[in-house]
Formats: structure tokens, sequence, C-alpha cells
């Protein structure tokens, strides 16, 4: 207390003073002088970074917390409003609470401050792709690589970002070149050769994408996503049928009850001409997800079809039309069927 009287404008006494009536267990009065600390541009972000993350700590415990934390997180960065490790610190409380859209924009604003660190990217990129920012993805993933070119993170992600926008020349050229950086990590390798399989398939390359699918198997022989993959993309060819469904069924065993799974099952053997047998596959899907999904009640109702239920196909045909997911093919089936009848 005398310190105040001979440098009231210093904030280390109210941080001193914090610690001493927390540990006399005087909680309102320890958060009052933190927030006399906090509010200071004069104490150091690296002393506000800790006192905030001593409190990411403790609100993981105890959320009656949370509200205090947010409350010491405005006041610190309305204090000093251009530190990047601020807002990196508020993304890192808003991502742990699930608030992913306010989070990307902290990491963002961060950035833009100048914070680059590998580790805020790859937050920000996983942000992007979990909120279906796919743009964003493709920018950002560059960006990424500018800052980190030996790192095979922003290869990746950018790939990614143009996979799904559907720039399939330039996802093929940014993982074949975040490809030569991945060094002994066999996971993210499998991702990249996943990730390549896909785009070739994308480009209708199909001999470079089967030879990436025979790489990920060589690295991982019981991934299922390489499985299933793999034997969905043969389906839709219409090749090497027998081998699809082998590996469709080896998947379907080590990754049992999964919707995704079971649907490329049912279009194995929907492609086989084994219609009643798909059937089974598709309801059983359905019970996992698959209702859900506009592409699977797609097929759903291609099998229909085959097996003459026309009324239970358009049925099916329409619900999935109604699906974010709906294919542009969808609506023409609904059209051709009704006319027929």
């Amino acid at each position: 207390k005398r310190m105040f009287v001979l440098a009231p404008d210093d904030p280390r006494g109210h941080l001193d003073l914090a610690n001493i009536y927390k540990r006399q267990k005087k909680y309102d009065l320890s958060v009052q002088h933190l927030k006399i600390a906090l509010a200071s541009p004069a104490l150091e972000v690296d002393n506000k970074v800790q006192v905030l993350y001593s409190f990411y700590q403790l609100s993981e415990i105890d959320t009656a917390m949370r509200k205090i934390s947010y409350q010491l997180l405005e006041i610190s960065i309305s204090a000093t409003p251009n530190e990047p490790k601020l807002y990196a610190m508020l993304g890192d409380f808003q991502m742990r609470d699930n608030d992913l859209k306010a989070a990307r924009n902290s990491f963002r604003k961060a950035t833009r401050l100048g914070a680059n660190q590998l580790q805020l990217w790859s937050q920000l990129l996983l942000l992007d792709a979990r909120l279906n920012m796919n743009d964003s993805l493709a920018a950002d993933g560059e960006i990424c690589l500018e800052l980190y070119p030996n790192q095979p993170l922003g290869y990746l992600m950018a790939g990614s970002g143009n996979l799904l926008i559907e720039n399939f020349p330039k996802a093929a050229e940014l993982f074949e070149a975040g490809l030569d950086f991945v060094l002994d990590n066999p996971e993210l390798e499998e991702q990249f050769y996943i990730s390549l399989a896909d785009v070739y398939h994308r480009l209708e390359e199909h001999k470079k994408s089967d030879d990436y699918f025979e790489k990920a198997l060589e690295l991982n022989p019981s991934s299922p996503t390489v499985l299933n993959n793999y034997a969905y993309y043969l389906s839709e060819r219409g090749v090497r049928l027998d081998d699809a469904l082998e590996m469709t069924e080896k998947c379907n065993r080590l990754a049992p009850n999964n919707g995704v799974f079971l649907d490329t099952w049912a279009w194995v053997l929907y492609k086989k001409g084994k219609y009643s047998e798909a059937l089974e596959k598709i309801n059983e899907c359905a019970k996992f997800g698959g209702a859900e999904s506009g592409e699977v009640l797609e097929h759903w109702g291609d099998i229909l079809l085959k097996l003459n239920k026309k009324e239970e196909a358009l049925a099916k045909w329409k619900e999935a039309a109604t699906k974010e997911d709906a294919t542009k093919n969808v609506q023409q089936k609904i059209e051709s069927l009704q006319r027929d009848e």
C-alpha cells in the first residue's frame, strides 16, 4: 500500500496485492486489483498474458470464472488495443468455449497486428476449415506457406481450400509441393496422399489417383478413410469392382456403424448389380446418420428404382433435393421419372 503512495501509476503493486488477497481467500478484492493492473498500459503484455493464462486454466475447472475471465480480457485489450498477443489469447478462450466465428476473428486480428507464429496460423486455418470458409482457407493457407515455406501445413490447407472451391489444378500443385516437406510424420504423409488421390480423381487423371491411394495403403493398410475413398472412386468409375467390394468390406469391419462407409458399401453393391443387398446396406446406413445426407438419399432412390420401387425412389430423390449437399443430378432424375409416369 505504501508503494501506491510512492508510485501511484505503477501497476505491479496491484498485481502483488491481488496475489496477497488471493492467498487470504479474499477473491473479490483480488479480482478488483487485477482489473486495475490490467487496465494499465504500463503493465507489460507478457505479465498480462500470464495473468490471463492462469484464468484460462482456472476457468476450465470452474466455469463460474469464465465471466470474470472475459472481463479481464476486455479490460486488457481496451488498455492496449494493438497488442496481438491479447487477441490470440482471446481467441484461445473463444475456441475453447466453442464460439468458433468469434475465435477466428480474434486470431485473424492477431495476425493482422503482426503475430505470425505457426501455431496461431494452424488454429486460424483449422477454423477456416471447420466454418466451411473455403475461399478464406485457400487464401490464408497461401499466406501461411509464404511465411513458412518449409512447413507442410500451409500447402495442405491451401490445397484443401482450392480443392473445395474446385480449383483442382492449383490444389494438385500445392499438394505435390507440400508433400516434399513432410518428414517423419506418417499421419500427415497419409493425408497428403489421400488429398492427391482425391484431386487427381476430380481431374480424371485416374492412374495418378490410384497410385496415390496405393501409396497411402502401403503406409497404412488399415486406414478406413483410404479404403473407403478408394473403393468409392473405383465404383464411381465402374472399374475393379471386386477390389472395391473387398476394400469397403474391410473398411466397415475396421470402422463399423459409420454412415459414410456404409453408403460406400451400398454403392459398390449397386454398381455390381446386387440391388437387394445394396438396399439392405443403405437401410443400415440410414440408422447411422445417412438419412441426413442428400447424396445418400439420392443413392437410396437409385437403388429403389432398380428394384422397380418407383414411388419410393421418387420420394427419396425429393427428400434429397431438400438437402444442402444435394447434387445437380437429383432434380433431373425427379423430372425424368415424373415424365415417364
